[in-house]
């Protein structure tokens, strides 16, 4: 049975409301180190899930592989009688969706071993930039391939399939018995685009750049984000969005929608329709159509992101937000191609207009950013700006501040756009802000 068969079984055996989620996964992937071959990983996984909606209660179970149906549909049930949480909200009927094109077929069709050798040259091309890079930890490509099908007693039957691949490479870089890391990994939606060249050369580049890194004094310096350090912090920041979570008062942003939450310089978008988009998709997991949003507007919050549950408790309407982690799981609520909109200056400019300050291109421990105060304390790395120039790296320091007035405190946004598939599938441009608080020695 495919999905289509397997999802419309389901429903017309289900006793009472009911939503059939199946989805198909294959995935390769090769990592390589000194040009050996490491390790090869292929895997195939079918997973189905079926909510019931019984009265007022839902009930929910899955299934790795097609198994017995009747059992499925019989687990949801009693999961209803005796766990199920109340639902009140309406599945989706039939209704237009986006054409998009997702799926490239030359990911499949080109033969594992090119992509063996892409992977090599990964590693060659890293090594080749520069002569103190020393070592690499791994080089390597994987793909993925995916199949979703969805539907329901409503009337909703749709699927589609998308894939993805990507290159990547960890380089260390040596000079004067200290070392240092650098890190790429490059997610591209068609076989093509993906550049063996750019992901090694940047990877080398990050780690050889970061050498003879220096402490610097505490300090407020004028500090400029680098777009991956922009896009993690707007990973961190989506959740805030979420309608549950400012439900449960668990976000900083409650009680502020319609109210100003940034500066005029930051618009923050939610955009599902991009061709080339990490998290594109024509409708979302409860089979809602896709369609741009917008979240924030000049600095002004305009919407939340809302699945069917939570626009249910709200007395709101879905935004098509639902989101599955994995077949495993209810759909929780989760962006898709969020993005802070680029502004018109060039990064070089943003940097030539300072005096002194501070480039970070890296921060760790995002995950200890307070949600509910917006508190954050941080590892950094990063660059010296003197006289509107990078100067030496910096290594060693501490930034700490507010989400709240970070977001106020954006004087510049860049207009260098980038979507990283290691920040949650979040794009953003280079960002200036005003004087933030740096600890050093």
């Amino acid at each position: 049975m495919n999905l289509e068969d397997i999802c419309k079984e389901i429903i017309k055996r289900s006793p009472c409301k009911s939503e059939a989620f199946a989805v198909k996964t294959k995935t390769f992937s090769v990592i390589v180190r000194n040009q050996e071959i490491e390790s090869i990983n292929k895997g195939n996984t079918l997973g189905i899930a079926v909510r019931l909606m019984s009265g007022k209660k839902v009930g929910f179970s899955y299934a790795s592989g097609l198994s017995d149906i009747e059992g499925l549909i019989k687990s949801a049930e009693d999961n209803a009688k005796y766990y199920g949480d109340e639902w009140t909200a309406d599945l989706p009927g039939k209704t237009a969706l986006p054409s998009l094109q997702l799926f490239d077929p030359k990911i499949e069709a080109t033969d594992e071993s090119a992509k063996i050798e892409f992977a090599k040259k990964i590693e060659a091309d890293a090594f080749a930039y520069d002569k103190r890079l020393k070592n690499t930890e791994s080089s390597g490509y994987s793909e993925e391939d995916s199949e979703i099908y969805i539907a329901n007693s409503s009337g909703f039957s749709a699927g589609y399939r998308a894939n993805s691949c990507r290159g990547f490479a960890q380089a260390i870089g040596e000079e004067n018995g200290s070392q240092e890391e650098g890190y790429c990994v490059i997610q591209k939606k068609h076989f093509e685009d993906l550049s063996a060249e750019e992901t090694g050369r940047t990877a080398a580049k990050r780690a050889v750049s970061s050498l003879g890194g220096r402490q610097i004094l505490s300090q407020d310096l004028q500090t400029v984000f680098d777009p991956l350090v922009g896009a993690e912090f707007l990973n961190v920041i989506s959740g805030l969005f979420s309608a549950e979570n400012i439900r449960k008062g668990k976000s900083l942003f409650a009680g502020k929608k319609g109210a100003p939450i940034a500066s005029r310089q930051i618009s923050i978008i939610d955009d599902p329709l991009l061709e080339t988009g990490l998290a594109s998709r024509p409708f979302d997991d409860e089979g809602m159509a896709s369609k741009e949003l917008i979240l924030v507007r000049e600095g002004a919050m305009e919407a939340l992101l809302h699945n069917l549950d939570s626009a249910s408790k709200g007395s709101a309407q879905s935004t098509a937000n639902a989101v599955r982690p994995s077949f495993r799981s209810l759909p929780s609520i989760g962006g898709s191609n969020l993005y802070i909109k680029p502004g018109k200056t060039e990064r070089s400019k943003i940097i030539s207009g300072i005096s002194k300050g501070i480039y970070i291109n890296k921060v760790m421990a995002l995950h200890s950013v307070n949600p509910i105060s917006g508190d954050f304390s941080l590892g950094a790395c990063g660059f010296m700006i003197e006289n509107g120039t990078l100067s030496f790296p910096v290594r060693g320091i501490t930034i700490a501040g507010n989400l709240a007035e970070l977001l106020m405190a954006i004087e510049t946004v860049g207009n260098d756009l980038e979507f990283f598939p290691e920040a949650g599938a979040c794009g953003s441009p280079t960002l200036l802000k005003g004087k933030l608080a740096l600890s050093g020695n």
